[in-house]
């Protein structure tokens, strides 16, 4: 049964990727995975519980990997900080800005649950990457790693805006790997910047959406 879960689980989150909130129908959930609506209900008591643990799957997803970055000692500092960041770009390379506001106006609450989330993920860890940037000599004393870490919030809100993508016709995830490095330099110091051009270009030529 838990195998089942996870099938539909996965499943219903691609089809939000594609079609939003309103476009899960839990018939094509039911016909999609094999099962039948009563199984389908017996496991999400209603489409709501059905997204939020969707939610709730992607969320635990993206801190996985984030942390399994930072906590990798083979990589450098600026490694894992380019890292960090492609990482999330990944994941918002799978990001439908319309599914997204058509959440944010059909489910409130799991459209908050994303955003809280997002903010508490950018926050912590940006935070503590900063802080641990200062002690090495990599990061302006001067720097406030709060601040920092709330401009990146800004970032990641405007990035997945449906205006803001149409404005300049790129996708959420080149969006955010041209607008992270204007913040980050800005509070390196010389040899940081250095050493931060270098990986964030390797990191770049990585990259592929996921």
């Amino acid at each position: 049964m838990k195998d089942k879960k996870s099938v539909i689980i996965k499943y219903t989150i691609r089809r939000f990727m594609e079609s939003g909130y309103s476009g899960v129908l839990t018939d094509d959930i039911a016909r999609g995975c094999g099962v039948s609506k009563a199984t389908l209900y017996s496991l999400f008591p209603s489409k709501e519980a059905l997204i939020s643990e969707c939610v709730d799957s992607v969320v635990a997803e993206v801190s996985g990997l984030v942390s399994s970055v930072l906590r990798d000692e083979s990589l450098s500092y600026f490694e894992r900080l380019n890292r960090m960041f492609a990482t999330i770009a990944g994941f918002l390379s799978r990001v439908n800005a319309a599914a997204l506001d058509n959440l944010r106006r059909n489910f409130p609450a799991a459209y908050e649950k994303i955003d809280a989330s997002r903010r508490k993920l950018i926050l912590s860890n940006i935070s503590a990457m900063i802080t641990e940037g200062k002690k090495i000599g990599f990061v302006l004393p001067e720097t406030d790693p709060a601040l920092i870490a709330h401009m990146l919030i800004g970032v990641a809100s405007h990035i997945i805006d449906p205006d803001t993508l149409a404005e300049f016709g790129r996708t959420p995830d080149r969006l955010m790997m041209s607008a992270v490095p204007v913040i980050v330099r800005g509070c390196l110091t010389e040899e940081g910047r250095k050493l931060y051009g270098k990986s964030n270009r390797e990191e770049n030529q990585k990259y592929k959406p996921v």
